[in-house]
């Protein structure tokens, strides 16, 4: 299996722009039907098991594919600019993206599901790579920087980790209104 991608309306090899496309590598005919997104696609990845594949673009997501159907996967993983890479880890279950909004994030191959919160840096990732093991990321940007970040991941439950960001804060955050002051009774409780 080869898979490709285009950014380029011009592209010499005359297959249009905003999509990726699954190919048997033999024979030379498309697998899949064509891989959409809304701007120009810039990178694609395979799983580890070959099952689906992770396409980039400039429209500021990363998408998930069956590389049988063509099927999306799961809901687009969104950044808020350009996505310039993917690489999955090596059991398949997550995937790194990183791109032009100064992040990388982890995300859940199978659900689309944010799996830690953003890696920030000052400017553009450029480029990215995970340990072996998935937890670090160490991330290139156009300033020049490069920085090794631990991924953590915390297994509490949302309700847990919000009770502790009050105790230590002092704060709740309404929805409607922001951070608000906690009565100190409230956190005696």
């Amino acid at each position: 299996m080869l898979a490709t991608v285009c950014s380029d309306a011009f592209d010499p090899h005359m297959y249009p722009r905003r999509y990726g496309q699954v190919w048997d590598a033999q024979t030379g005919k498309p697998l899949t039907p064509q891989l959409q997104h809304s701007d120009g696609v810039l990178f694609c990845t395979f799983t580890p098991d070959s099952k689906r594949v992770i396409t980039t673009s400039e429209d500021g997501t990363a998408q998930i594919w069956d590389v049988t159907s063509g099927t999306m996967l799961a809901v687009p993983l969104r950044h808020s600019s350009h996505v310039y890479g993917a690489q999955v880890t090596a059991d398949g279950s997550r995937v790194l993206t990183w791109g032009r909004d100064g992040t990388a994030r982890m995300w859940d191959v199978f659900t689309g599901d944010a799996v830690i919160p953003p890696v920030r840096s000052v400017g553009q990732i450029v480029r990215a790579a995970l340990s072996p093991d998935a937890s670090r990321v160490v991330v290139g940007s156009e300033d020049g920087e490069i920085r090794l970040w631990a991924l953590l991941q915390d297994d509490r439950s949302v309700p847990e980790l919000t009770s502790l960001a009050t105790l230590l804060t002092g704060q709740r955050l309404d929805p409607l209104s922001g951070p608000t002051a906690v009565d100190s009774h409230e956190l005696k409780q």
